[in-house]
């Protein structure tokens, strides 16, 4: 088998595994409770917080909750699962709808890849992906 074949089937493997797990989430609230081991959640996205979903669940949120004007007070809620609570009407896969009602801001996103539901926006799995492709790419050059 050339070089070439190796590596195909190489990033076609690593892609089936990819797709044959779990999706993994960020999982926090406002307040922690050790007795449901639920952490706080903080503005960056803790490590410690990345759960397994497990095989039915496709789909992250959060939620973000701002209160105040100079001296804002924010909470924020990440999970399993899509978000269906107040103000998530129409609110689809990888979408994210804000909302101010007298003062109150809030974002809510719901998105369905592996730690989407973190400060960043690019998921590791995504960027990892990204990396082999290019590599691929430049070995076939």
């Amino acid at each position: 088998m050339s070089t070439r074949g190796i590596v195909l089937a190489f990033v076609l493997l690593v892609s089936i595994i990819a797709a044959a797990t779990a999706l993994r989430c960020y999982s926090c609230s406002p307040q922690a409770d050790p007795s449901k081991q639920i952490v706080q959640c903080v503005t960056a996205a803790d490590p410690t917080t990345l759960r397994d979903c497990g095989n039915t669940v496709s789909v992250c949120f959060k939620t973000r909750v701002q209160v105040g004007g100079s001296s804002t007070t924010e909470q924020i809620t990440r999970g399993c699962g899509k978000y269906t609570g107040d103000g998530s009407q129409g609110l689809g896969d990888n979408q994210c709808q804000d909302h101010d009602i007298n003062g109150v801001k809030t974002n809510i996103c719901n998105c369905n890849t592996d730690s989407c539901n973190g400060a960043a926006k690019i998921s590791s799995m995504a960027t990892a992906m990204s990396i082999i492709f290019a590599l691929v790419i430049a070995k076939m050059m």
